[in-house]
């Protein structure tokens, strides 16, 4: 993916841990409801490709101070599965981060809130 098209996978998550992420295999509009099983998946493989659970086995790996990319795939698989709520999931396909707060000088350079 260019940068011109940014927020975007690559872009958002280089230098924090996202280097073995690959896009989904298909453009993503925000809204979209279809393909909860491919989502559900392709976030499954993902979530592998970062690392998969912390060492440990505890949820304090996904602590800020943790893996935030593998809680976001966490955040957003769990919401696909259990809720039938596609928005985070088509977030994160699409480049966006799925917390509050990052540095101005992050959201300038990866777009990553459009």
């Amino acid at each position: 993916m260019c940068e011109e098209n940014l927020p975007n996978l690559f872009v958002t998550w280089t230098g924090l841990g996202g280097e073995a992420l690959v896009p989904f295999y298909r453009t993503v509009a925000l809204d979209d409801n279809e393909e909860a099983g491919a989502k559900a998946s392709w976030l499954d493989e993902m979530f592998t490709a970062s690392g998969g659970m912390p060492n440990s086995g505890a949820l304090s790996g996904f602590s800020p101070n943790g893996n935030t990319l593998q809680a976001e795939i966490a955040s957003a698989y769990f919401a696909i599965v259990h809720r039938d709520d596609h928005t985070l999931a088509n977030k994160f396909i699409n480049g966006y981060r799925l917390i509050d707060n990052l540095h101005p000088d992050y959201v300038a350079r990866t777009k990553c809130y459009g």
